[in-house]
């Protein structure tokens, strides 16, 4: 009984430890969902990539501009943007995936004032190596280019709760 218990600790600490030690509260209130594997690369057809941001953390997040949601959760992202983008161990995607027009994008970056780095996905194909679920997707990627956590759907990125979560992430910083 004791070794199961040990065992149990280890694997948590070790599970936290990959994850950047996020805050359980984080964890909750963000519902944030454990990953620990290899980020597939980023193509969007401007030079920009994932690999561009190794050493750093990485928030990525995939949105559409017909999203109902992404227009709700893009501003919250773009708050948190504004508080963290000085941060140099912290770096911020917004990653587009229309496929219709760029001016449709643009449009909406206006529309909303975002601040944060708005990207487009020039390969169709970077959305399936993340996920085939829909959008708002966002993903946590380590300095070591691993993904380390996710969130589908919509979340309160402006909130305490995603402070805590980067404070944590650069506090060895």
């Amino acid at each position: 009984m004791k070794f199961r218990y040990l065992t149990l600790v280890i694997l948590l600490f070790c599970n936290c430890a990959q994850a950047g030690n996020i805050p359980a509260q984080s964890w909750r209130d963000l519902r944030l969902e454990k990953l620990d594997q290899p980020a597939p690369e980023i193509n969007t057809g401007d030079g920009e990539s994932l690999s561009r941001h190794r050493g750093q953390w990485v928030i990525m997040h995939f949105w559409a501009t017909w999203c109902g949601p992404c227009a709700h959760e893009l501003p919250a992202l773009n708050n948190l943007y504004g508080r963290w983008h000085k941060h140099q161990d912290v770096a911020f995607l917004a990653i587009s995936i229309d496929t219709e027009s760029a001016m449709d994008v643009g449009d909406f970056v206006r529309k909303y004032g975002l601040q944060l780095p708005v990207l487009l996905s020039r390969d169709m194909h970077t959305p399936e190596r993340y996920w085939n679920w829909g959008v708002p997707a966002t993903y946590i990627v380590n300095p070591e280019g691993k993904l380390v956590a996710r969130a589908l759907g919509p979340r309160a990125w402006d909130s305490d709760a995603g402070d805590t979560l980067l404070a944590a992430l650069t506090a060895d910083d």
